[in-house]
This record gives structure tokens, C-alpha cells and sequence, in this order.
């Protein structure tokens, strides 16, 4: 895809490569803080055990997509597109427990 060549070119700068490196870190860590949290005051029964087990299955499939879709094998920074994707993945999977909590709190 266009844009992914146009990203990969940007990354051969130092400053553009730890900003994006940067960035998709903090949104990992923000999604895994977020998901414990709400984890945490969902507590351990079945019925949350069923939301976070589809919470994971989401993020899979959505990180199995991106990489199909989106990532070939010729860019240069094949692994940052990785972390890329794994933070978007991250964040559609939190978003997916965010409304089911708040669902489940009407």
C-alpha cells in the first residue's frame, strides 16, 4: 500500500523513527493498563471470563488482519510495522471491553 511506503521511507530518519517507536509503545502500555484496570473491576466470574476471552479473540483477529492486509515482506522496517500493528489490534480489543463494560453497567 502507498501509505506504508510513505511511512517506511519517513522511519529511515532518526527523530521520525523513536517518535513512531515512541508512540506505539505508550499506546501498548495504555491499552494493557487500561484492560488491567477495568480487569480488575470487572472481577473473575464467567460472565467476565466470556468478555475478555472475546476481547482477546477480537484483538487477534484484527492483529492477523492488519499484517495480511496491510504489511508486505519489501519495506524496511518490516518489525516497527509489526509493533504498529500490534498497538492498533491492542487498541480496537480495548475498545471492544470499554463498551462492553459500560453495556454492562446500564
Amino acid at each position: 500500500m502507498y501509505f506504508i511506503e510513505i511511512i517506511d521511507n519517513q522511519l529511515g530518519e532518526i527523530n521520525n523513527f523513536n517518535i513512531f517507536i515512541g508512540i506505539t509503545l505508550l499506546l501498548i502500555i495504555t491499552s494493557v493498563g487500561v484492560v488491567y484496570f477495568i480487569g480488575k473491576k470487572m472481577g473473575s466470574d464467567e460472565r467476565s471470563e466470556s468478555i475478555l476471552t472475546k476481547m482477546g479473540s477480537i484483538g487477534f483477529i484484527v492483529y492477523i488482519l492488519l499484517n495480511s492486509l496491510i504489511i508486505n515482506t519489501n519495506v524496511l522496517h518490516y518489525k516497527q510495522f509489526l509493533t504498529m500493528n500490534l498497538s492498533l489490534s491492542l487498541i480496537v480489543a480495548t475498545a471492544y471491553l470499554i463498551i462492553r463494560y459500560r453495556k454492562d453497567l446500564k
